[in-house]
């Protein structure tokens, strides 16, 4: 299906105008208040998050047409997120982080013999509750999606709007940065490892993965131009520019590992957009075209777009594997950093928190030792190795999870996600846009195990937006 074979082209009621209005905004207005690491932009945003319920709740009470059960799947869908948010204020009552004197000087230390299941290694009750309400806000929304609309054309354009707005953010970044290396010329610094409006580069090359994946899935949806001025006013050639300004921002500022995802993700979306514009009757039929072409030549002046979507497939796969290969053999990158950048922590600091952080881990495996505790409980268990200074992140997502919620606390959150993929994996094919989103949704969620773009309140909405939308996307009908 794809977008001129809609039949209703507008919102069906005012939860779905609601819909679009609050993914939108909660998606760019953290990303333009620092990415998300601000305390405004997170208290903006976890006031946003109570708007998806709300609509829900509106959307069950206003659309005759409304499944039955949609409030109480939706709560079930949301019930992980809710019992671990419970989880984390019980630990606030089991708090191990113990003030303590020395003469005149004060310290703390861990209550190492606390019998408690569930405990706080960290005496912030807003750092407990901030990163809870947040994840709480972040999948309401997401999931909101999944349960108001049954259009692709709505998902459509919340996407190209989050491109569009990806895109202007990316323009914003080159601009500055040139603007930046004028002698003479001062500008408001971001910090030292930032791009655009986000303090940290790695959460940008991120957010440009997830939503250089939005914009390729809209170019393969859209109805291919075979003219080039046709091209040049159609959604196909906005997404695809979109997409090469969010490419060309991850080359330059990303790690290694996030160069070679987002070309190979360029390179697969290409693959599928050019396979998909091959003058065959299928295909000509598909995109209105078939009744205007009666001849070989004129078949074969049709191929000119697919052999420019091959060839960029082509030189973009060529480049991810000579990337991956050149850091990978590079014994100071391994693909994970970069080397040379003093921003971020080397193979060897890597490997060392790794080992320290696992005597954590097996210390407390089932709930971990509490929302927001990383940086005190690793204090104490950080090696010489690592210096005097505390860190304040693993620069790993996944390790981060663990060390603070343990397994449990990891199997909260992708219980939903897990549902929904085996239903869509037993109820659907997939449909080559939506082959897009997978593999989007896919290499960020490998990118959380080597680093930590999830600290980004932009990138974590930017997340579930894709991955729901991605199990969403084949649910759709044809309005």
């Amino acid at each position: 299906m794809l977008d001129e074979e809609v039949i209703v082209k507008d919102a069906k009621n005012g939860s779905e105008r609601l819909l679009i209005l609050n993914i939108i905004f909660m998606v760019l207005l953290p990303a333009v208040l620092f990415g998300g690491n601000s305390d405004l932009a997170t208290g903006l945003f976890i006031a946003l998050g109570i708007l998806a319920p709300l609509n829900i709740v509106n959307y069950r009470r206003i659309w005759i047409d409304a499944p039955t059960g949609t409030i109480r799947l939706y709560l079930l869908s949301v019930l992980p997120f809710i019992i671990s948010f419970a989880i984390a204020i019980v630990g606030i009552f089991n708090n191990i982080l113990i003030p303590s004197e020395i003469g005149s000087k004060g310290f703390f230390r861990l209550d190492t013999e606390s019998t408690a299941s569930i405990v706080s290694a960290t005496n912030s009750v807003l750092s407990v509750l901030t990163p809870e309400l947040v994840s709480l806000s972040a999948v309401a929304c997401a999931l909101s999606l999944f349960f108001v609309t049954d259009s692709r054309y709505i998902i459509r354009r919340i996407f190209f709007f989050c491109v569009l707005g990806a895109a202007i953010l990316a323009l914003f970044g080159f601009i500055y940065n040139a603007l930046n290396m004028i002698p003479k010329f001062i500008l408001p610094s971001f910090g030292k490892d930032a791009f655009s409006t986000f303090t940290d580069a790695s959460q940008w090359s991120a957010f440009a993965i997830l939503w250089l994946g939005g914009a390729m899935t809209i170019a393969a949806y859209s109805a291919q131009r075979y003219r080039l001025l046709t091209f040049l006013y159609s959604l196909k050639f906005i997404s695809l520019l979109s997409a090469t300004l969010l490419l060309f921002s991850v080359l330059s500022v990303g790690t290694p590992i996030e160069k070679v995802f987002a070309l190979l993700l360029t390179s697969i979306s290409y693959a599928i957009i050019g396979l998909d514009t091959i003058p065959t009757a299928e295909n000509l039929e598909r995109h209105w075209t078939s009744k205007y072409v009666h001849s070989k030549y004129k078949k074969l002046k049709l191929s000119i777009a697919p052999i420019c979507y091959l060839t960029i497939a082509l030189i973009t796969l060529l480049s991810a594997i000579s990337l991956g290969i050149e850091s990978y053999n590079n014994q100071n990158e391994k693909l994970i950093t970069s080397e040379g950048n003093e921003n971020r922590i080397s193979i060897v600091e890597r490997t060392n928190v790794l080992k320290d952080a696992q005597s954590l881990l097996d210390s407390r495996a089932n709930f971990g030792w509490g929302t927001g505790s990383f940086i005190n409980v690793f204090s104490f268990k950080q090696g010489a190795d690592l210096g005097d200074a505390p860190f304040p992140s693993p620069e790993s997502d996944l390790l981060q999870k663990l060390v603070e919620n343990g397994y449990v606390g990891l199997a909260l959150v992708i219980i939903t996600p897990l549902v929904l993929f085996i239903r869509y994996l037993i109820k659907h094919s997939f449909s080559k846009s939506g082959i897009i989103l997978f593999i989007t949704s896919l290499l960020v969620a490998i990118l959380t195990v080597f680093d930590n773009p999830m600290q980004s309140i932009a990138v974590l909405q930017s997340f579930w937006i894709i991955l729901i939308g991605t199990f969403k996307w084949e649910d759709c009908e044809v309005k």
